[in-house]
């Protein structure tokens, strides 16, 4: 082995294993973004159609659907872990249980499209009533009610798990959280939004907004991705700590946000 070699080794051997965690899977990600683009944005007829919807991040119960919810799976691991071996009081552990139980619910939504199809029953009932106020603006966006469901119910909750847990991490892993928090929120619900809004009945798919339409799902689907793996990596690194996971590593190194 030669000396850049030798380096380029001990480098990665001296990461966290949350650092090698963050760096496999942007990595990993990244794969995936441009197999999806191989398969989706190549010339109808070049890659069979079959690998499309084997590839297409949009799209469920395919390879891409199979990796996020394996990270999210990890993470509810991780979470689960840390309230094992918490050194807080009651609170922070019903804390952590709660976003354990949270990731783990969002690993099957993910992998069964649990919301996708508490949707398409919502916006069934909504298409069949008169169109007014909320109702009719709702029934021009297909496929966006599910935000209905998770926003009242949802985020309350996971907002106060989030900043309970917070107060528990260091100030670099917080941020780390937030962001990621950020990015998957900026993805799953602006963005979704938006996508939602090329598709309304009156909106004409030109060839601009069609590749438009592709752009927004491909950002989407990958600030979902990238976000959850801020939060998972965050929350390894504090559970590392706890010496919960990868035990008897030696204590994390800071490292710039």
């Amino acid at each position: 082995m030669d000396l850049a070699s030798a380096q380029e080794h001990t480098g990665w051997d001296e990461l966290s294993p949350a650092q090698q965690a963050l760096r496999v899977l942007l990595v990993a990600e990244l794969a995936l973004a441009l197999l999806h683009m191989l398969a989706v944005w190549t010339p109808t007829g070049v890659v069979a159609f079959h690998w499309v919807e084997r590839l297409h991040l949009s799209q469920e119960g395919n390879l891409p659907t199979a990796f996020a919810a394996t990270q999210l799976a990890m993470l509810s691991g991780v979470l689960a872990h840390a309230c094992r071996h918490s050194p807080s009081g009651p609170g922070s552990r019903v804390a952590w249980g709660l976003g354990a139980l949270g990731a783990a619910f969002l690993a099957a939504d993910e992998w069964l499209s649990i919301h996708e199809r508490l949707g398409s029953r919502l916006d069934a009932w909504l298409q069949a009533q008169p169109s007014e106020g909320l109702v009719g603006l709702l029934q021009g966006f297909p496929g966006f009610d599910w935000v209905l469901l998770y926003l009242p119910l949802v985020v309350p909750v996971a907002l106060a798990v989030v900043i309970r847990l917070a107060r528990e991490l260091h100030p670099r892993q917080a941020r780390r959280v937030a962001l990621g928090v950020g990015l998957f929120l900026l993805g799953a619900v602006l963005l979704d939004f938006l996508d939602a809004a090329l598709t309304r009945g009156d909106v004409v798919l030109t060839p601009g907004l069609r590749a438009l339409r592709h752009g927004l799902q491909l950002c989407e689907e990958l600030l979902e991705l990238v976000g959850v793996t801020l939060v998972l990596t965050a929350f390894l690194d504090h559970a590392q700590g706890l010496g919960t996971v990868a035990a008897g590593a030696p204590a994390l190194e800071a490292e710039a946000t």
